[in-house]
């Protein structure tokens, strides 16, 4: 029996503006390039990133499911190994 591979994602940041005020968001990417999860943030600081990092950590392998407007949720990825 093989061994359950780990996800394999990156950390990415940029500066956007979201209803005409400047925040950072801050993406969780695999290694596909497809969005798992985001956070937007005021602060580009460590406190901002481990809020993140927290949040992403919880569940590595679900998946970011956009949906039509602002609405997103988090599904569970069938392509666990």
């Amino acid at each position: 029996m093989g061994k359950a591979s780990t996800p394999v994602w990156r950390l990415e940041v940029e500066h956007v503006k979201i209803k005409g005020k400047p925040r950072y968001l801050w993406k969780a990417v695999d290694e596909a390039g497809e969005l798992l999860d985001f956070y937007a943030t005021e602060e580009r600081d460590e406190v901002a990133a481990r809020q993140f990092l927290e949040q992403a950590l919880k569940d590595p392998w679900a998946k970011l499911e956009i949906r039509s407007g602002a609405s997103t949720r988090r599904r569970k990825s069938s392509a666990r190994r």
